[in-house]
C-alpha cells in the first residue's frame, strides 16, 4: 500500500516543493516583511536552489532513465 502512494515521482515532486517553499517563505521575509538576511542565511539558500534543480532533473527523467532517476533523489537528499 505504501508503495503505491509513495512513489519515486512523488519523491521527486516533494524535493522540489520543498525546496520552493523554503525559499519562497525566506523570499517572502526579506522582500515584504522587510528582514534582512545575514551572510550566512543567504549561504544556507544555494543548496536548496541545487535541490530544486535535481528534483526537476528527477522528476522529468522518470520512464527514460530510472538509474539516474533514483541516482538524482539520492543526491537531492544529500544536498
Amino acid at each position: 500500500m505504501i508503495q503505491t502512494i509513495f512513489t519515486t515521482r512523488m519523491a521527486a515532486l516533494l524535493t522540489t516543493a520543498a525546496g520552493v517553499a523554503v525559499l519562497g517563505t525566506s523570499y517572502i521575509f526579506q522582500y515584504g516583511f522587510g528582514y534582512q538576511p545575514c551572510q550566512l542565511c543567504l549561504y544556507q539558500r544555494i543548496p536548496w536552489w541545487i535541490a530544486i534543480g535535481i528534483g526537476c532533473a528527477a522528476f522529468w527523467a522518470q520512464k527514460k532513465y530510472p538509474g539516474l532517476r533514483n541516482m538524482l533523489l539520492v543526491l537531492a537528499g544529500i544536498t
